[in-house]
């Protein structure tokens, strides 16, 4: 075996930016493929998404020629988890092998989804999203918020819109699922619905931080995702 490739899509607001440190952290053995969705980064004169569909679709044109030759597995945040899942069920459904392990990660089960923010007026919206630990500083800076203020709301509403389509097939693999153990907005059951979802293992494990535990855990959550993928690949 050789290298496991590691796709991470970013949470709402996000960047693909926000995994770039993880790269030296997990080591030569995994391939860290951060997505950068429309809107943002070297895309930042793409137009936002409308659906979370029309996101799914985009990225698989994306990653399709990249997930034939290694093993690779799915890291999503919040918004990205939704990705993840529905990218992975997009690419079993066309008779492909989907990751090994989809990472969800602070977010409920799909067909438990309440975020509801986008329709909020500015204040609510912004008590909302600093709630779940956005910076307070992205809404008192206006450079700041002319910068991911838009990009906030348009993530929130795919989000709002996103319906969960059952489907009778469950996906071929495994599902952690990840959370703070100061993340108050989602309950532990939400979080363990996700074992509906998967035809093979299922774990969960929790880590110190809020919603945006990913940010303030790095070193404990990036050792964990290494002793996840481990099995995958030949260590040098």
């Amino acid at each position: 075996m050789g290298k496991i490739k590691l796709f991470c899509f970013p949470y709402a607001g996000g960047s693909a930016r926000n995994y770039i440190r993880w790269n030296k952290a997990l080591g030569e053995d995994i391939d860290l493929i951060p997505i950068e969705l429309r809107g943002r980064g070297d895309r930042n004169d793409e137009p936002f998404y409308d659906s979370i569909e029309e996101a799914v679709d985009d990225i698989y044109l994306i990653i399709k020629d990249k997930i034939y030759s290694t093993p690779y597995a799915f890291f999503g945040h919040s918004m990205g988890a939704y990705i993840a899942f529905e990218l992975a069920r997009k690419i079993q459904h066309y008779g492909n092998n989907p990751p090994v392990q989809l990472f969800a990660s602070g977010k409920e089960a799909p067909q438990n989804n309440k975020l509801k923010l986008y329709g909020l007026s500015n204040e609510e919206f912004k008590r909302g999203m600093i709630a779940l630990g956005t910076a307070p500083e992205i809404f008192e800076d206006e450079e700041l918020f002319n910068i991911f203020g838009s990009r906030l709301r348009a993530d929130c509403k795919i989000l709002d819109k996103y319906k969960f389509k059952k489907e009778s097939c469950k996906l071929n693999s495994d599902i952690t699922v990840l959370y703070g153990r100061e993340d108050s907005s989602i309950s532990i059951d939400e979080f363990l619905s996700w074992k509906i979802h998967t035809g093979k293992s299922f774990d969960i494990r929790c880590f110190d931080g809020g919603h945006l535990f990913l940010n303030s855990s790095v070193k404990e959550l990036t050792n964990y995702l290494k002793e996840c993928l481990s099995q995958y690949y030949q260590s040098k």
